[in-house]
């Protein structure tokens, strides 16, 4: 069976002065990509595409590595676009994109709805997997994005599914293709 496989990046270098999606990767970051890569090998992903953001891509480079494949990164793969929405808390963050989920054609939390982020990021993926009608591709990207994503295909909402995802740092989601049922979760002990 042919898989996609949605990786929700390694841990970044949390700055507030900058957007989150300028973060780069943070050495314990970094680290974890390796036990990421060994949690992939059972797939063996014949491609690893990536959004733009850095910490996408660097997760996306470190992968890619330890498979001897390149990592291409693609327009339109990025995260919710909330650069305006500022720093938040932790707590604060986890409510506000919550809100996002509970509220999907309003702008609550950023300059684009939940809904206006699903169809942009699925339109990108299909664009970015149009050259790679089979086999196992592994997909850099981000939580919300990622979930509302899977959300278009299964009976999963995309709050449950984002919880799910966003139990550690790094994480992956694992669809058949090219019908994209959700076959498991995969999180790394923090």
């Amino acid at each position: 069976m042919d898989t996609l496989i949605l990786i929700r990046h390694a841990n970044p270098e949390i700055d507030p002065a900058l957007p989150a999606a300028q973060w780069r990767l943070s050495a314990r970051g970094r680290e974890r990509c390796a036990l990421l890569a060994e949690g992939l090998a059972p797939f063996r992903p014949q491609a690893v595409i990536t959004s733009e953001e850095p910490k996408a891509e660097e997760t996306g480079r470190l992968v890619a590595k330890f498979f001897g494949l390149p990592a291409a990164s693609h327009p339109g793969l990025q995260e919710q676009d909330r650069r305006e929405a500022g720093f938040l808390s932790p707590e604060n963050f986890r409510k506000s994109v919550l809100n996002v989920f509970r509220h999907p054609e309003a702008r609550v939390f950023g300059t684009e709805s939940a809904r206006e982020a699903q169809i942009r990021f699925r339109d990108a993926l299909h664009a970015a997997l149009a050259g790679y009608p089979a086999g196992n591709i592994a997909l850099v990207s981000h939580g919300t994005v990622i979930a509302l994503f899977a959300a278009l295909y299964n009976p999963q909402p995309a709050e449950e599914i984002w919880t799910q995802l966003t139990q550690s740092m790094p994480s992956f989601l694992v669809l058949s293709r090219p019908d994209y049922r959700l076959l498991g979760v995969e999180t790394f002990e923090e």
